[in-house]
């Protein structure tokens, strides 16, 4: 038996006037996330709603998507991208170009300073690297606490402002993630009919 949650996805909203038909959020027009997507059943066991499972088989492993914890993540950011796996040996003797690469100082890449436009970059070689030993593993991503969900008492007005700007920023890049899924025809969300 497996062990299945189910995330929230639609649920009616009622009104004050009971004798009114109750809204959900499959009505036309709709332009949130929840109204333009759905998730796949092609890819999800046939079911239309993301819940969670244990996997145990290693090759079945491998095919999820990886993820990470806090502290993962910034293990990612410091190790960044992992290096080149085994080559085979130089069996020539190093030319004077490459013993003159020896001379200059190396330096790991997270003590270096990363222009804004590798940003996208760098996450893109840490995923890599993330998809290739992470232990972390899910089918969907369950998604992340609001900003500053934990923190104890009232924000200041400049504190709500940030925060409003941050949780902003977190819905686009979900969209865009859920955009990016439905575009491919196997993937993990499909738009709404």
């Amino acid at each position: 038996m497996s062990n299945k949650r189910q995330h929230r996805e639609e649920s009616p909203v009622t009104t004050p006037n009971s004798h009114r038909k109750p809204k959900t959020v499959k009505e036309k027009g709709d332009t949130s996330i929840a109204g333009r997507f759905e998730v796949n059943p092609a890819k999800n066991n046939g079911v239309n709603y993301a819940y969670e499972e244990v996997v145990r088989k290693k090759a079945d492993r491998r095919r999820m998507e990886a993820t990470d914890c806090d502290q993962c993540r910034n293990y990612y950011k410091a190790v960044g991208p992992l290096p080149p796996r085994l080559q085979p040996p130089l069996w020539k003797s190093p030319t004077h170009t490459q013993e003159a690469a020896k001379d200059q100082p190396r330096r790991c890449k997270h003590h270096m300073k990363v222009e804004s436009d590798d940003d996208e970059e760098v996450d893109r070689d840490t995923a890599v690297h993330q998809n290739q030993v992470s232990r972390h593993r899910v089918v969907f991503t369950a998604g992340a606490d609001p900003v500053d969900y934990w923190e104890i008492g009232f924000p200041d007005t400049q504190r709500v402002k940030e925060i409003n700007a941050q949780a902003e920023k977190s819905h686009k890049k979900k969209e865009k993630m859920m955009e990016k899924e439905a575009q491919k025809p196997d993937g993990r969300y499909r738009y709404r009919k």
